[in-house]
């Protein structure tokens, strides 16, 4: 993971639709993103594998609460 919070394999199609989220985050709009919740650190990460095998973005958390954190954030930001 590099310091702006976007891994060595994603690429981004338009310079124009970045969108920067408090604590780094970046959100590209010509994605299309899945929020996992699962408790269970090992399935989340096959999750994460997955949806990035088909070319989707996987928002992670660890439970119901932070969820709907990361939820509203990326509503309102996104």
């Amino acid at each position: 993971m590099h310091a702006n919070g976007v891994g060595p394999n994603h690429t981004f199609a338009r310079p124009g639709n970045f969108h920067h989220f408090r604590g780094g985050t970046i959100v590209d709009s010509s994605k299309r993103y899945v929020l996992v919740v699962d408790d269970n650190k090992m399935i989340s990460m096959i999750l994460d594998e997955s949806l990035k095998q088909m070319g989707l973005v996987a928002i992670v958390a660890e439970n119901g609460r932070i969820a709907v954190e990361k939820f509203t954030e990326f509503m309102h930001k996104g």
